[in-house]
């Protein structure tokens, strides 16, 4: 299980996609659930949406119950009320990733920090991991290379 302590975020979110991913929950931890408005709707629902409500809830649980075990105990009280895992996620989100202003500058940092990296004192090795880390960082915040290459 990967631990979050409030550092390196973009790799946290990474390896939890991929755990979300695996036991089939991401689509609910990203687009969260409809569930019925109140008893009187739930008991008009047809079976078939019955069960699909049910396998929801379940998968919704299990994806809530991942993500809260991911979580060093003083991140833990942050998302602490939430009640489905969307809402976690998108708390944690906006917290260490950011809002739209913040992601931008974030986002211009990184820039700066790609085309200032210096290769003369760097073994390749030790390069080619810098970039590839670069370029995960900038790709988790929604951009590509070519997207701000050209601009």
């Amino acid at each position: 299980m990967p631990q979050f302590e409030g550092e390196n975020y973009d790799c946290w979110i990474i390896a939890m996609k991929a755990l979300s991913s695996s036991q089939d929950t991401w689509n609910l931890v990203e687009n969260g659930f409809a569930k019925a408005a109140d008893a009187i709707t739930y008991n008009v629902l047809t079976q078939e949406k019955n069960d699909l409500l049910r396998d929801s809830r379940k998968k919704d649980s299990k994806a809530f119950f991942y993500i809260f075990q991911a979580m060093h105990e003083f991140i833990f009280a942050k998302i602490s009320a939430a009640t489905k895992s969307k809402r976690a996620w998108d708390i944690l989100h906006t917290i260490y990733q950011g809002m739209e202003k913040v992601k931008t500058a974030k986002l211009q940092m990184l820039r700066r920090y790609f085309e200032t990296i210096c290769i003369e004192s760097e073994k390749i090795n030790s390069l080619f991991t810098q970039f590839i880390g670069l370029l995960t960082q900038i790709r988790s915040h929604g951009e590509t290379l070519e997207e701000w290459r050209d601009n």
